[in-house]
């Protein structure tokens, strides 16, 4: 009896030993796969479907309409919206691109890909076969289930540029155009962590992966890392600069552990950002892209608890003399949002969530949204708008690219926790050879002068400038750099909002 005692006693510190190596390690036994609380439909038009929620509720839904629009620059597609029905209520959905679920028929549902896009894309990221692909949740759910998932950048939410799922990226010849899947977000390489979003499996570190057979999504290159949650989706996070060498293949992870760092490896194009991208099983079987901005932004809000999130995307582009419309109505707020204001880059004012407003010189233009909520909190956000000159181009004849224009690219670090006198680290790329960013820090100081884009090559160590820079005194901050084209003698420029002793 007492050998059979101290039998029990060794196997019960050995489970307690094994349970203290798991949470050192940051490895978990793997726990059975669950079902999220999303629900997809994929619909053709004028056809309806009966989708049974999360809830146990059912929800009928319908596919009225899809219609584009297309850009007169680079002739894709620059937004597509469809006309649903839910529950016997009609309302129109923008596919992706910064949009939140609304609420329809008493169900919360959201367009997260549309297959107008598909045919002309240089790459199916979507895998959808019909016309539009609908997201459901129940009324008053939340989007993802809490305490699963954290966004994968710490940072200030859209403090730098993005890309996000399904934007018009540039034209890639014989009637193709790269339409972007997941979420481009820039920062400064080697200094931002990146962050699994989710606890799950290491299916891909690097070149390295499990059988592709039983994990379709991955793809294998050095820069990249694959992880699959207990949902079943796939997380990829592209560019890095380096990968946490205590990431092992096969092995869990924890959301939340650091696994690499930013950077611009990889195919990025030259510049600092994570790319960031879900893919999800779809209706009939595959895997496709689905929009991961309502999930980031949802867990943000948990995190941070903001007041206000300004939000002035997706950017656009435009000739001289047409007309674009700035669009704040995509803006969150935990309260009710009293004002909308504009402060345009050629010194008009305007109030309103959608300002209609018409560019006479070419060139990039940064248009500040500031965003009030009705207890007086406010947030701002920066629009990107890309003008140029007003003769159309065929679009058989259409650029692989965005027309030339004078351009850099910068990002500062850290985004959030900057109290007064701190370092703050910008980084920045001119467009074009070897020259100088000017940076203005809004604060009364000296400009500074840096040297980048030293050597062209896209991954370069020396093309990106570095500078840091204190600033003395709480505020928002509208630091600015500039750049001017050896070629044409025009200027470009680029804007940031940094936020100084102030809270998210």
């Amino acid at each position: 009896m007492r050998a059979e005692r101290l039998l029990v006693f060794v196997w019960m510190l050995g489970l307690c030993a094994c349970s203290h190596m798991a949470q050192l390690t940051g490895i978990q036994s793997k726990p059975k796969d669950f079902t999220p609380i999303v629900r997809f439909v994929d619909l053709k038009i004028g056809e309806t479907a009966q989708v049974k929620l999360a809830n146990g509720k059912t929800a009928t839904v319908k596919l009225l309409d899809l219609k584009s629009e297309r850009d007169s620059v680079l002739h894709g597609i620059w937004r597509s919206t469809v006309t649903v029905e839910v529950n016997g209520e009609k309302a129109r959905l923008l596919n992706g691109n910064y949009n939140l679920p609304q609420l329809v028929g008493g169900v919360q549902i959201d367009c997260t890909a549309t297959g107008d896009m598909a045919p002309e894309s240089h790459e199916d990221h979507w895998e959808l076969k019909k016309d539009a692909r609908l997201r459901l949740w129940p009324k008053g759910s939340r989007l993802i289930e809490k305490g699963t998932f954290t966004p994968p950048l710490q940072e200030r939410i859209l403090a730098g540029t993005t890309w996000y799922d399904n934007i018009l990226m540039s034209a890639q010849g014989k009637g193709k155009f790269y339409y972007h899947s997941g979420m481009d977000t820039g920062g400064v390489e080697k200094l931002c962590p990146v962050v699994a979003a989710t606890d799950g499996l290491v299916v891909q570190l690097g070149d390295a992966h499990l059988d592709k057979k039983d994990h379709p999504p991955i793809e294998p290159r050095y820069d990249v890392i694959y992880i699959r949650d207990d949902r079943g989706w796939y997380y990829r996070y592209s560019h890095l600069s380096s990968i946490d060498p205590g990431l092992k293949l096969g092995k869990r992870v924890r959301m939340g552990r650091r696994i690499g760092y930013l950077g611009k490896e990889g195919a990025s194009g030259g510049w600092t950002h994570l790319h960031f991208e879900i893919k999800a099983p779809t209706p009939d079987g595959g895997y496709g892209t689905q929009n991961g901005y309502a999930y980031w932004l949802e867990s943000y809000v948990d995190q941070y608890h903001p007041a206000v999130i300004a939000v002035a995307q997706p950017r656009r582009s435009v000739r001289v003399g047409e007309g674009v419309v700035l669009d704040g109505s995509r803006s969150w707020a935990k309260k009710q949002i009293a004002k909308y204001e504009w402060t345009l880059d050629d010194g008009t004012k305007a109030q309103g969530a959608c300002l209609p407003h018409a560019y006479s010189v070419p060139g990039s233009h940064r248009e500040i949204l500031k965003v009030t909520d009705i207890d007086g909190n406010f947030a701002y956000d920066i629009m990107s708008v890309l003008v140029v000159d007003a003769q159309p181009a065929a679009p058989a004849q259409a650029s692989r690219q965005r027309p030339r224009q004078p351009s850099v690219m910068a990002f500062y670090w850290p985004t959030l926790g900057i109290k007064p006198g701190d370092p703050v680290y910008f980084s920045s790329r001119g467009n074009g050879a070897d020259g100088y960013d000017v940076y203005d820090f809004d604060d009364g100081t000296s400009t500074v002068r840096v040297r980048s884009n030293i050597d062209t090559a896209g991954h370069a160590e020396n093309g990106y400038a570095m500078t840091v820079h204190h600033f003395k005194k709480p505020g928002y901050y509208f630091v600015k750099v500039s750049r001017t084209d050896a070629e044409t003698g025009r200027r470009g420029y680029h804007m940031m909002v940094v936020p100084v002793g102030i809270k998210p």
